[in-house]
């Protein structure tokens, strides 16, 4: 079967859909999947053709301003062979369908077109218009595949399937060290509940004399705004920029700070206990709609509740059936189950 995937952006771009589409591929492939991934250059020193994997990689020119869509649709003619040899097209949010291949659809009407919805990113209040694209997007694919039951409740779709991505687990994991130490694993950016955890930390520091090291992975817009604030509070903080395999980190530490599903994942799978923080009722649904979710790690709305979350699990120590049953979620969410998805999903 031959497959065409469309994608905003590709590796070696940073981010949640290009970690899911390099952990995707390979397994998609070891069952004789012929993948083609189409994405715009979002960094014009990358070339025109490359490859991912088993994949080949085509990336489409870009334009600034409102010149950038048509010089993609431009594009498509000139490679509407990719269209038309795929038994399957996919695309990978709504702006991929709708915005980069757009009336280009046309060359291919006659193939079957199926969508994941992914990630969090969303104005708050929720977007009419947002709305309105992934109803348009679900009139114009056969089927769908979204990460996270939240999609479900704040944009009304109706998907085939809702999974919470995937995992690697690792073969050995070391047992935690005695000594405290936190770890974030995340972009740097208002959405993902760093500043609420660097004052946890200042609490637990200035009310309670427990001062955690932290270990931040990530990079973002909040980067320096996120650094003085870790100053402001007094917290022991080391920020390493993006790190590609953050599990080392994860395991070297005692409490680790996360609100997203794939790090959320890599931590549960190696038995760490998970602190979650959210600012609005969409990042809030994100967390506690995902199976079991009670169950599986902690959540909370502000700097104090974190803290003492942080301070009970200090205290008394991580509860071992929360970190089991965790685990067993996280394992269960491996690359090879996520392409099984897909598979089903095209009746392959």
């Amino acid at each position: 079967m031959r497959v065409l995937m469309v994608a905003e952006r590709l590796p070696p771009a940073i981010g949640g859909v290009e970690r899911h589409m390099t952990g995707l591929v390979p397994s998609l492939a070891s069952h004789g999947i012929t993948l083609t991934l189409v994405a715009p250059k979002h960094d014009p020193r990358l070339p025109d053709e490359d490859s991912l994997a088993d994949a080949r990689v085509f990336r489409m020119p870009t334009r600034a301003g409102r010149a950038r869509y048509p010089a993609a649709w431009r594009w498509w003619m000139d490679h509407r062979h990719l269209l038309l040899d795929a038994d399957i097209i996919h695309f990978h949010g709504v702006y991929s369908l709708l915005h980069w291949t757009g009336p280009s659809l046309a060359l291919s009407s006659h193939r079957p077109r199926f969508m994941t919805y992914h990630g969090y990113e969303m104005r708050i209040p929720v977007q009419r218009r947002a709305r309105l694209y992934h109803d348009m997007a679900e009139r114009l694919t056969r089927g769908s595949l979204c990460i996270g039951h939240f999609l479900v409740r704040w944009l009304g779709i109706h998907p085939t399937v809702v999974t919470y991505g995937a995992c690697t687990a690792p073969e050995l994991v070391p047992a935690a060290p005695e000594a405290h130490s936190a770890a974030f694993v995340g972009r740097l950016a208002p959405d993902t509940g760093l500043d609420i955890y660097l004052r946890g930390l200042g609490l637990l520091r200035n009310h309670h004399g427990i001062d955690i090291p932290l270990t931040v992975c990530g990079d973002g817009p909040w980067r320096a705004t996120l650094e003085q604030l870790a100053r402001d509070e007094g917290i022991r903080a080391t920020f390493h920029g993006f790190i590609p395999d953050p599990g080392p980190i994860i395991e070297s530490s005692t409490l680790v700070l996360t609100s997203g599903y794939l790090s959320m994942l890599e931590t549960m799978v190696r038995r760490r206990p998970l602190f979650t923080v959210y600012h609005n009722p969409v990042k809030e649904d994100y967390l506690k709609l995902m199976p079991q979710a009670s169950e599986l790690f902690l959540t909370a709305p502000d700097p104090a509740t974190f803290a003492d979350q942080a301070l009970r699990v200090i205290a008394q120590g991580p509860s071992a059936q929360m970190l089991e049953q965790a685990h067993c979620f996280a394992a269960a969410h491996t690359w090879e189950a996520l392409a099984q998805h897909y598979l089903l999903l095209w009746g392959a």
